[in-house]
C-alpha cells in the first residue's frame, strides 16, 4: 500500500517536473526540475530515462548547483555496468564502458573540482595527469575508480574527503607503487 502510494506520488510529480523543465527550458527552475525528474525516473526503476535526463542536466546547464549529483549519478550507472557479467564476457563493450567511464570520471573533475565526490577523488591538473587532493598521483585503475584510479595518501592507505578517510584504498589488485 505505501509503496503504491509513493509510486504513485513519484509519477504524478514526475509530470510536474517534466511540465517545468519544459516551459522554464533556460532557468535555474528547469535545472531543478529536470534533475528531480531524473530522481523520480530512477526510483520508479526506468534507469535509462534516468540517465537520460541526468545527463541532459549536465549538460545543458553544467553551472546548476547539484549538477555534481547528476554526474555521480551517471558515474555509478557506468561503474555498475562494468560489474554486469554479460558486460565482463564482452572485451569490446567493456572497454567502450570503461572509456566512458573514465570521460565521466575526468568531465565530473574538470566542472565539479570542488564537490564531493571530485574531493575524495582528486583534481586533474593540466600538465600532469590525475593528481589527489594531496598532491600524490592517482593509479591507473583501483576497485573504486574503474579504469581511473583510487588514491593513494602517503602511508594512510586510505582515499581521503577531506580530513576524513572513505574509501580504502588498498584492496586486491591495488600497490603502494601504482600500476
Amino acid at each position: 500500500m505505501i509503496r503504491q502510494l509513493f509510486r504513485a506520488a513519484l509519477s504524478k510529480g514526475l509530470g510536474i517536473w517534466e511540465r517545468i523543465g519544459q516551459r522554464l527550458s533556460s532557468t535555474r527552475q528547469a535545472a531543478a526540475a529536470c534533475h528531480l525528474a531524473a530522481e523520480a525516473y530512477r526510483l520508479l526503476g526506468d534507469e535509462d530515462k534516468a540517465l537520460e535526463v541526468y545527463e541532459h542536466v549536465v549538460s545543458t546547464w553544467p553551472g546548476y548547483e547539484y549538477g555534481w549529483l547528476c554526474q555521480y549519478r551517471l558515474i555509478k550507472a557506468y561503474k555498475g555496468l562494468l560489474a554486469d557479467g554479460q558486460v565482463q564476457a564482452d572485451p569490446q563493450l567493456l572497454a567502450q564502458i570503461d572509456s566512458r567511464l573514465q570521460t565521466e570520471y575526468r568531465r565530473l573533475l574538470e566542472l565539479y573540482p570542488t564537490s564531493p565526490p571530485a574531493r575524495s577523488i582528486g583534481r586533474l591538473p593540466r600538465d600532469k595527469g590525475l593528481v589527489g587532493p594531496s598532491g600524490t598521483q592517482v593509479h591507473p585503475s583501483g576497485p573504486d575508480v574503474p579504469g581511473l584510479g583510487t588514491e593513494v595518501s602517503a602511508g594512510a592507505g586510505q582515499v581521503g574527503f577531506g580530513d576524513r578517510e572513505v574509501l580504502p584504498a588498498y584492496q586486491s589488485g591495488l600497490s603502494k607503487e601504482g600500476q
